[in-house]
């Protein structure tokens, strides 16, 4: 059970009840000055003085309370004995208005009576409300106040005064339990929010509410000190624009033109790669999860953010460690692509050889023999370029390109591999663009990776086989709706064990022969399409395996644009 009274739950309630001295202080003496003037003619006015010079100090000193109470630091070493001091004043008050109960007691006038003991009770009850959050602060103004009259109605001893007398008494109880009820939930509210409060300030994870036009109602601690702003100052701004930049983000910028359409990409289970832009102007890779919620009738977002910079640094290098060991995988294949220009080079400086030995050769053969040599030259350059960029570390900064174009430089990395290995791969002709927001290099070692797999599946259903047959891998790239973009890469090989379906992407998990697969090529292949927010899933069809790789797409692949880095000219050559 909750310590109504520990000092961690005082430190709460104190300063709450202090807030409403004022408001006590002037309901009394507003109360005191209506009995004095409705008294004035029943009661001796040395008396009436007396009593209400007696509320005045009293009022006074609970002002002073109040006063010195907002000039110091509330804490555990003093909240006890600013407690006892507000006990102290409200019993004070409340024994001003016990004595008023007895003594200004009119016993010939039954108005004025029900009139005192409307205004002592009504001030009793009203105590509960300024008051009922620390329960002896009530509890000393409330049994000082109201029972005294009640004894008085008691001891005057007519049929109507006791049973009034009565009423008084099981009002006073139904109040004090009343009181126990609501202090005790005030306790735990207040144990509560602490509560609340401690996690949402020491998670890591930076928590924001925005309303439903996109701006931020509130952030936790994480949050100011991921991005160097004040609580106050985080307030109001845009989430979709001011902390994810438009110029960064995708979904930024469709929520500047629909603000319901940002939402529409994620939930709280599905975390997104964002680009966050800090106070100083600095930017840092997020990952973002935002959904819907309800709260005291409104609808707003809760977003999620977590700093991923530093696990960027280990997942890069660990990507870089990867392309490295696909590019060892396909190293005879690439050897093949660039041996054929070389021997078509050799091929026709040779021949320029022996005919300059046999006679001058003509300049149309010279130039015919130079420019062969220049494309097949042009030719190995293109593919070491494409080997140094796809090797290269990936740029933080994300890019919209065409995944279709992305498809291709891999099919072009491996397909003289997947030849001498006598294994068809079937490229289905797609309608492009489909633009995507991401790194291409990562895409490309997730196709890399899948029509890898398929080569080695294809390979093992061989040793399998007393007859081989023909290995054949299919990649497809179509729509799936207007939103999304899909990839299946299928083979013929034997599939994947069903025990094993559940666990293909799990870290250091692979069927392979030890010395040809770590397990990290699919968990990694995962991982690139969960941070671009897709799925990944795998099947066994009636001919093999099947992986499936659902990305969204952009706005503008939607609308058939190409990226501003991409034209269609170099989408139609690749």
């Amino acid at each position: 059970m909750l310590e109504i009274r520990s000092d961690s739950i005082l430190t709460t309630l104190i300063p709450l009840a202090y807030r409403n001295v004022p408001v006590a202080v002037g309901a009394n003496f507003a109360a005191a000055i209506a009995v004095v003037i409705a008294l004035s003619g029943a009661i001796a006015s040395p008396i009436l003085t007396l009593w209400l010079t007696g509320i005045l100090f009293v009022s006074i000193f609970r002002i002073g309370l109040w006063v010195r109470f907002h000039k110091i630091q509330i804490d555990a070493t003093n909240v006890r004995l600013w407690a006892h001091c507000l006990t102290i004043g409200a019993g004070a008050a409340g024994a001003l208005w016990g004595l008023a109960g007895v003594f200004l007691f009119v016993p010939d006038n039954p108005y004025l009576q029900t009139f005192l003991i409307f205004v002592i009770g009504g001030m009793a009850t009203g105590s509960l409300a300024v008051s009922g959050l620390h329960l002896p602060t009530f509890l000393a103004f409330f049994l000082t106040s109201f029972p005294p009259i009640g004894v008085r109605l008691f001891l005057t001893d007519t049929p109507t005064h006791l049973t009034m007398a009565a009423l008084v008494a099981i009002y006073c109880i139904v109040i004090f339990l009343a009181s126990l009820r609501i202090s005790k939930t005030f306790a735990k509210t207040i144990s509560l929010q602490q509560h609340l409060h401690a996690i949402m300030a020491n998670v890591r994870d930076g928590i924001v509410t925005i309303g439903t036009s996109g701006r931020i109602l509130s952030v936790n601690s994480a949050m100011t000190n991921m991005f160097g702003y004040a609580e106050k100052e985080c307030a109001g701004k845009k989430f979709f624009g001011d902390l994810l930049p438009a110029e960064y983000n995708i979904d930024a910028a469709s929520e500047q033109k629909n603000p319901d359409e940002a939402w529409q990409w994620g939930t709280a289970a599905t975390p997104r790669e964002l680009v966050a832009k800090r106070k100083d102007g600095s930017t840092f890779l997020a990952d973002v999860a935002t959904s819907n919620m309800t709260y005291a009738g409104k609808n707003m977002h809760i977003a999620i953010l977590r700093d991923i910079t530093e696990q960027k640094a280990v997942q890069i290098q660990l990507l870089q460690a990867s392309k490295l060991a696909t590019l060892g995988q396909m190293a005879a294949g690439i050897a093949h692509e660039l041996n054929q220009p070389l021997n078509v080079i050799g091929m026709a400086a040779e021949n320029a050889r022996i005919r300059k030995q046999a006679d001058e050769p003509s300049k149309k053969y010279t130039e015919e023999k130079l420019a062969l040599i220049a494309q097949q030259v042009e030719k190995m350059g293109n593919i070491i370029n494409h080997l140094r960029a796809f090797s290269r570390l990936d740029e933080k900064r994300l890019e919209s390109f065409d995944l279709e174009i992305a498809a291709n430089r891999s099919v072009q990395l491996v397909q003289d591999q997947l030849r001498i290995d006598n294994i068809q791969l079937h490229v289905q002709p797609s309608h492009g663009p489909f633009l995507v927001m991401g790194h291409p290099n990562q895409v490309e070692l997730v196709l890399l990776n899948l029509l890898n797999n398929a080569r080695d599946a294809i390979e093992k259903g061989r040793e399998q086989t007393p007859a081989p047959k023909e290995g054949r891998i299919d990649v497809e790239i179509r729509a799936d709706g207007q939103d999304q973009v899909r990839i299946r890469v299928s083979d013929n090989g034997p599939g994947i064990a069903a025990e094993d379906l559940n666990r293909i992407f799990d870290p250091f998990f692979t069927t392979k022969s030890v010395g040809k697969g770590t397990g990290l090529g699919l968990s990694i292949t995962q991982g690139i399409v969960e941070a671009m927010g897709g799925q990944i899933a795998v099947t066994n069809t009636a001919t093999g395996a099947c992986f499936e790789v659902r990305l969204p797409r952009t706005p503008d692949s939607k609308a058939g644009k190409y990226p501003n880095n991409r034209t269609k000219k170099e989408k139609t050559a690749s």
